[in-house]
């Protein structure tokens, strides 16, 4: 800091350092200009003096700074025209020019890097697009060739399933065909479903149902699962229709796709129970079982695609767990509750009720209990 004719009154311990001087050696001993080359006061004089006098501030002035022990320090300094009290003072702010150019430097190479980072990232997001585009491309590819070999494989079942067979051996390898061939054309519509949903060429179609239609469809549908694994299925659902706008035939298959799983992930002779009834203006259906459970870590991620539970690999037959992304496309919502491996699981499913649909209360709960070979299914 100096007066208005550049003395001296305050400098730091480090301004100190760089020249040489010890405090009160300079401190109302010396200007500020006695400090520079030739050279520097020149330009303080022709430049930095009257800019003060108009602005009031000068900015980035190069000057050279002489040393008490000789030679020169190369600098760069802002300066201020500053009131304390009554008083005015210059105030300066001096930076050694290399250790400024080493910093501007590091700035300049931190910002290379930086830019080159965000190029390398655009240039992998780019990468994995790519990538994923052709995975699509692959999916659609993949879930449509399998069609045309299913197709005469289903008349050749159809064919056997006309005769009158009498061979055990023959009876079971019909069977053995029929099952597989059931989970082949479930596994193809899944990939089917996937690419349509991925490749944003799903179309919904959607018309007035009625739940308890769809419900009871599905009941039948995993009747012979749930027999063959002599579990026991609890049903309590409305006595009175309950109307949605949903696609009716991904609807079914839904529910369908929950009871099959809890099937599935159920030990033979367990119980299961199928639910549905009105909150507001949603209907809540839910399907519970006493199996395997759900970690608590697994419950988001089992909604998405291709996820399977570590625990539940060994039972996977089938599927693809597309059937529940498609809740969301019919503006409803999927919960999973489990109390962790061994407790059993409770899926959710929440789907908005048609507008002008009624408020139906009453209940019917039937029960389909049938003891039945402790067979998978």
């Amino acid at each position: 800091m100096t007066t208005l004719n550049g003395t001296i009154v305050r400098a730091n311990a480090t301004f100190c350092r760089w020249t040489g001087y010890a405090p009160d050696e300079f401190i109302e001993h010396s200007t500020i200009q006695l400090l520079l080359t030739v050279g520097g006061r020149l330009l303080f004089s022709a430049q930095v003096a009257p800019s003060l006098l108009l602005q009031r501030s000068v900015v980035e002035v190069r000057v050279d700074v002489t040393r008490r022990t000789g030679g020169v320090l190369p600098t760069m300094f802002n300066v201020s025209r500053t009131r304390h009290g009554d008083d005015e003072f210059d105030e300066y702010s001096f930076f050694v020019v290399e250790e400024r150019h080493r910093y501007e430097t590091a700035l300049i190479d931190a910002r290379r890097k930086a830019e080159q980072g965000l190029e390398a990232r655009a240039k992998a997001e780019s990468a994995l697009q790519a990538i994923n585009r052709r995975k699509d491309e692959f999916l659609a590819t993949l879930a449509h060739e399998p069609r045309n070999p299913l197709a005469p494989m289903r008349n050749v079942l159809e064919i056997f399933s006309l005769k009158v067979l009498t061979d055990p051996q023959l009876i079971w390898g019909r069977d053995v065909f029929k099952r597989q061939v059931h989970h082949m054309t479930r596994l193809v519509d899944d990939l089917l479903e996937m690419s349509r949903i991925t490749q944003g060429k799903l179309e919904l179609r959607k018309a007035r149902v009625d739940l308890v239609t769809v419900l009871t469809s599905a009941i039948e549908d995993s009747r012979a699962n749930v027999l063959a694994s002599s579990h026991e299925l609890n049903v309590a659902i409305p006595g009175e229709p309950i109307l949605l706008d949903v696609d009716p035939t991904r609807l079914l298959l839904t529910i369908q796709n929950l009871l099959d799983n809890a099937v599935k992930f159920t030990p033979p002779g367990g119980k299961l129970w199928l639910s549905a009834h009105r909150s507001g203006n949603d209907v809540v259906i839910t399907v519970r079982d006493n199996g395997i459970g759900i970690p608590q870590a697994d419950l988001e991620s089992i909604f998405e695609m291709f996820s399977q539970l570590q625990n539940a690999i060994d039972r996977s037959q089938g599927g693809l767990g597309i059937r529940l992304a498609l809740v969301g496309l019919h503006g409803g919502s999927v919960q999973a509750h489990s109390q962790g491996p061994g407790q059993g699981s409770e899926l959710v499913v929440r789907l908005p009720v048609a507008e002008e649909q009624s408020i139906a209360s009453a209940t019917r709960q039937p029960s389909m209990t049938r003891p039945g070979t402790a067979a998978g299914c």
